[in-house]
C-alpha cells in the first residue's frame, strides 16, 4: 500500500513540473516576442499586423523563439491567411493565443475542424465571386 502512495506522489510531482516547465517557456516565449514586436510597433498600440509578423519572421530571434514553444516559423508563412482572415490586426494577447494554438505537439479538436472548414468556406465563396 505504502509503494502506491509513493508512486502516485511521484507521478503527480512528474506531472506537476511537466506543467510549471510549460508554462515558464510560455511565458519566457510570450515576454521575448512582446520585445521583438514591442521594436516594430510603430504606434504602440499593442497589436500586430501581418507586415509587422513577416518582419518579424525574418529576425533569428523570433524563429528561434518560436522553435523553443513548438511553432514551425517557415509553416506559419503558409497559414498567415488563416491567422489574419478576419482583421488588418491583432492584439498581441489574441495574436499570442493564435500563435500557441498552431504548436506541432497540439492535437486537433472539433472547434479546430470548424474553424478549418469555416475558413474553406469563405475561401470558396471568394473564388466564386471571383469567377462569375
Amino acid at each position: 500500500m505504502l509503494n502506491l502512495i509513493i508512486g502516485l506522489l511521484v507521478n503527480v510531482v512528474v506531472a506537476l513540473t511537466k506543467v510549471e516547465d510549460e508554462v515558464r517557456v510560455v511565458e519566457k516565449f510570450r515576454n521575448e516576442f512582446k520585445a521583438l514586436v514591442g521594436m516594430l510597433d510603430q504606434d504602440g498600440d499593442q497589436s500586430i499586423s501581418r507586415e509587422e509578423f513577416e518582419a518579424l519572421l525574418v529576425k533569428p530571434e523570433a524563429c528561434d523563439a518560436l522553435q523553443v514553444v513548438g511553432v514551425d516559423p517557415v509553416g506559419l508563412v503558409d497559414v498567415m491567411d488563416f491567422v489574419f482572415q478576419d482583421q488588418a490586426r491583432l492584439p498581441l494577447e489574441r495574436f499570442f493565443e493564435m500563435i500557441l494554438k498552431l504548436r506541432g505537439e497540439n492535437k486537433a479538436t472539433v472547434s479546430d475542424v470548424v474553424s478549418a472548414r469555416r475558413l474553406v468556406v469563405l475561401e470558396s465563396q471568394k473564388m466564386e465571386a471571383r469567377l462569375t
